[in-house]
């Protein structure tokens, strides 16, 4: 811009100057020349503050499409409820683009599809006419309403106020349609729009399809759950012969479960690696494509987690949890679980102190599920301490048992939410700590491996100064 600026400058100088003769001051001909370079710097910077000031005003939907993807990447990776996802999403669509309405309509394979959507009336979406547009016109592009010249597809549209129609497909199989009305600007939706819709929708398919896949195991889940509670009531007016019938299908849903979980495992596995493969030259991706292939690693280890949790549940629930324990010296097996997380730790600027650890200590443990254990609470300790914080771990032996104290000085957890902290599927959350990703799994396996092992594990915590966790474990012979 400089160099622009004083090109510009001197032909501007000569002409004045030479050709027509008129005299310039040396000094305003300079004043004016670094005038005009600070006007072309500080232009586009003034012009992006004035569209956003006057975006409510004007709707002009003025967004940057890097921050707004990465958002919308944010929330389909964090969850995976299909009607709370979809919401969230139509929700920031129609916010950002100052849009009129938006909806989702998700294809079943058997069945009426299923509607999601602001504006829109659901009533008019369940038409055969409706089913027959999307039939023969949604299957292979892109709808838009402005380049489509005048016949029944732009009539349709005009009728059912449809701006813009999206295919969203996952291997060329259609799993959703994704329908926008006008801009409330009245304008027509530009290149920009259209780009940035076609790159969401790539994306939006797996997530839907995941959602999807979810709420036929937890629909499954409720259905089962519902038929143990009937019959159970009903065994209690019958014969005792009739409990193997309950306990029988109590026997189906674990059963159900752990297939579930362990036929997850393959198509995550495969996930994790194409993800690390594409991920394995980061300097030769965008920064917006590496940013949101971080969300989608992140999204992938949390499903991958909460699948490895679910089979843990699963076999303690069906006697075939393994736990042999023994004598053994658990100050290397300390050691080791600090060295594993401390990578974690330096992340964030966080130590992790061993506080005078004696030479040995013997107590009885299994090897696998101690290492398991104490991953877990180190891991917790991490994520929920504030950066630059500190988790000291300090082991003790009394008569009987062996002590291991994990205390970090995090967030802490609220007192209100304390006693439910070792339940299934619970999470302690507070404003800082809202966007830490879990399955709520952890701390209710944690104390049922302890158990198992024979010890017991109590905490205690104060909101803002961070949580201890005790674990008493017998003492080796």
């Amino acid at each position: 811009i400089f160099l622009c600026a004083a090109i510009y400058f001197f032909f501007i100088y000569l002409i004045i100057h030479q050709l027509l003769g008129i005299k310039v001051d040396i000094t305003v001909a300079v004043g004016a020349l670094f005038i005009s370079i600070f006007a072309a710097f500080s232009f586009q910077p003034i012009l992006k503050l004035l569209k956003r000031t006057t975006n409510k005003i004007f709707y002009k939907n003025y967004y940057e499409t890097e921050i707004f993807l990465a958002q919308l990447t944010r929330i389909m990776a964090q969850k995976i409820v299909l009607s709370d996802m979809t919401a969230t999403i139509l929700e920031l669509l129609i916010k950002t683009m100052c849009l009129t309405k938006g909806a989702f309509l998700i294809i079943e394979e058997k069945g009426k599809p299923d509607f999601f959507g602001f504006g829109y009336d659901k009533s008019e979406f369940n038409t055969k006419s409706f089913e027959e547009f999307i039939i023969n016109h949604l299957k292979s592009k892109p709808i838009i309403f402005d380049e489509l010249k005048e016949n029944s597809i732009k009539k349709t549209c005009r009728d059912f106020d449809i701006s813009i129609a999206i295919p969203i497909k996952v291997k060329n199989i259609l799993v959703a349609i994704l329908f926008l009305g006008p801009k409330m600007s009245g304008e027509i939706y530009n290149s920009q729009d259209i780009n940035f819709l076609n790159i969401f929708a790539s994306e939006a398919g797996i997530a839907i399809q995941n959602a999807k896949s979810y709420e036929q195991i937890r629909k499954f889940n409720i259905s089962l759950e519902k038929k143990v509670e009937e019959r159970t009531a009903e065994l209690q007016k019958s014969q005792k012969n009739e409990l193997a019938k309950a306990q029988d299908i109590a026997h189906l849903k674990d059963e159900f479960v752990f297939i579930a979980s362990h036929e997850l495992r393959t198509p995550v596995t495969a996930i994790k690696g194409f993800l690390s493969m594409v991920t394995e030259s980061p300097e030769k991706l965008p920064d917006d494509v590496r940013e949101n292939l971080s969300y989608m690693s992140a999204a992938s280890d949390h499903l991958s987690q909460l699948i490895n949790d679910l089979l843990e549940i699963s076999r303690s629930d069906a006697g075939k949890m393994d736990i042999s324990t023994h004598t053994a010296d658990i100050v290397p097996i300390m050691k080791a679980i600090i060295m594993e997380v401390t990578p974690q730790a330096t992340k964030d600027n966080i130590k992790i102190n061993f506080v005078n650890p004696p030479p040995t200590l013997q107590a009885m443990v299994d090897d696998k599920k101690i290492k398991e254990v104490f991953m877990n609470l180190l891991s917790n300790a991490i994520k929920y301490n504030r950066k630059e914080g500190s988790v000291d771990v300090t082991l003790s032996g009394e008569k009987k048992e062996v002590i291991i104290e994990v205390k970090d000085n995090g967030y802490g957890i609220p007192k209100d939410q304390q006693e439910r902290i070792f339940q299934k599927f619970f999470r302690a959350s507070n404003e800082r700590t809202g966007d830490v990703l879990g399955t709520g799994l952890g701390l209710f396996i944690t104390r049922m491996l302890v158990e198992k092992m024979g010890g017991k594990i109590g905490f205690t915590s104060i909101e803002n100064k961070g949580t201890s966790f005790k674990v008493n474990l017998l003492k080796g012979k």
